[in-house]
């Protein structure tokens, strides 16, 4: 079994809540609950992506 962290650092500045997520705009941006954006930065793109939605 493969656990997954809480949280998800997608920019240098910001470090996610995983179950405050609710999705993701255009690959760039984290959506949480309350409607705010989080940007992904383009160097964590991929891995935040993966983390998010892993290959079944």
């Amino acid at each position: 079994m493969v656990t997954r962290p809480y949280f998800l650092r997608t920019h240098q500045s910001y470090l996610v809540n995983r179950k405050y997520i609710t999705g993701v705009n255009r690959s760039e941006y984290i959506v949480l609950k309350n409607k705010e954006e989080i940007p992904i930065s383009s160097r964590r793109k991929n891995i935040v992506l993966t983390q998010l939605f892993p290959e079944k």
